[in-house]
């Protein structure tokens, strides 16, 4: 692949920090990842930049479906990619549910800008269709998600699906050089919770306080006021009380966080 300065300097662009915008020069971090993704369906491609994701997805036989915000780089990308690349000059966070269920999408990859991380994967995780995804995250973001506590979006994440591959990238295999490593994450489908939609609300509930014990946060939880649902969990809290004022949130792991939601809301 052409190194990403070249490409730049050849279009009379630069890299825009607004957009986040850090390009691999070299696509040998990316060998084998291509092994969770069905070949039969296309891979939706996030912030695809200037294609070194795209070209290497492509020449593994995948069709690719390239959201990118950037309008100059999405024209570069429509002029150097004439088969099996759709692309469309959408914020990808703009994107309706309808988008998602019209296209079929079931896989997605992306070099994700740092910033807006959480935000895209939460979008991801809400979309029931998506099977896997595969992730380019700042090193620090993956390293919290790896763990058994401590975080509302790694308890959601692990909700869902399970983190079945993940991989370190050197700062150095991007241009510019960002201030800090990457790390790739394969996340794949499994969801753990019936009710994932309460199981969200009581997640934002119980990270609200995450420094206080479970009791006092979910009886004076703001986040709960508009949702009926948790009027019916009252007894129950009462129930637990003993149990629950000596716990935080922000200590257990998954499995734990599992069973009170359960005895709370059965």
């Amino acid at each position: 692949m052409i190194h990403p300065s070249k490409i730049l300097a050849s279009l009379d662009l630069r890299a825009l920090k607004s957009f986040g915008q850090n390009f691999l020069v070299s696509q040998s971090s990316l060998v084998s990842l291509e092994k969770y993704f069905d070949i039969t369906k296309p891979v939706l491609e996030i912030g695809p930049g200037l294609g070194a994701v795209t070209e290497y997805l492509v020449n593994k036989k995948f069709s690719v479906i390239a959201v990118e915000k950037d309008p100059k780089m999405a024209e570069y990308l429509t002029s150097s990619f004439q088969e099996n690349v759709q692309v469309l000059n959408e914020d990808f966070l703009s994107l309706s549910d309808s988008f998602f269920n019209e296209n079929k999408i079931t896989q997605v990859m992306g070099n994700l800008p740092f910033y807006i991380t959480s935000d895209i994967i939460s979008k991801l995780i809400g979309q029931s269709g998506i099977n896997v995804f595969v992730m380019g995250i700042q090193k620090e973001v993956g390293q919290r998600l790896l763990k058994e506590s401590g975080n509302s979006l790694a308890l959601f994440v692990k909700a869902n699906g399970d983190i079945v591959d993940h991989r370190v990238i050197s700062k150095n295999n991007f241009y510019p050089v960002p201030d800090v490593n990457a790390m790739w994450l394969t996340w794949k489908r499994n969801q753990k919770i019936d009710d994932i939609k309460m199981f969200e609300v009581f997640l934002r509930g119980i990270f609200w306080g995450k420094r206080k014990n479970l009791y006092s946060v979910l009886t004076k939880n703001p986040f709960f006021e508009n949702v009926a649902e948790t009027q019916n969990w009252h007894q129950n809290i009462m129930d637990m009380q003993t149990e629950l004022i000596k716990l935080r949130a922000d200590q257990l792991p998954f499995k734990e966080i599992k069973d009170i939601f359960l005895r709370i809301t059965k």
